[in-house]
């Protein structure tokens, strides 16, 4: 279990964080607009969640379709009017947080491993 978090960088709507694993994450200002112009502005309260996923997820997972894409995982509880079970984050092989979404499932990713805490 990692004891410290290092952020390097957190002023919304860009941080940089190490990972689990002491990688440099980063989410960008471009790319947090994407994710809200994609996911709805009701995104914009999952900006903490997003970073806490990468800092402690609880699964690691790896994209069918890129192979360099990591894919970090944590699991929600299921809110009253939103049923997704998990928070997903997809980071490229710069360590850019490039997308996220909720979902019930995540058999469509490979390599899917569970954090140890």
């Amino acid at each position: 279990m990692k004891e410290t978090t290092i952020l390097i960088k957190d002023k919304y709507p860009e941080f940089e964080v190490a990972d689990h694993q002491n990688v440099i994450i980063r989410l960008t200002k471009h790319n947090w607009e994407h994710i809200i112009q994609r996911r709805g502005s009701e995104f914009h309260n999952y900006w903490d969640n997003i970073k806490d996923t990468v800092i402690n997820p609880d699964i690691i997972a790896e994209s069918k379709i890129d192979d360099k894409t990591r894919i970090y995982i944590q699991e929600k509880k299921v809110k009253r009017n939103f049923k997704s079970k998990y928070l997903i984050v997809l980071v490229n092989s710069n360590n850019d947080i490039i997308t996220s979404w909720f979902s019930k499932k995540i058999k469509c990713f490979k390599n899917i491993n569970r954090v140890e805490k």
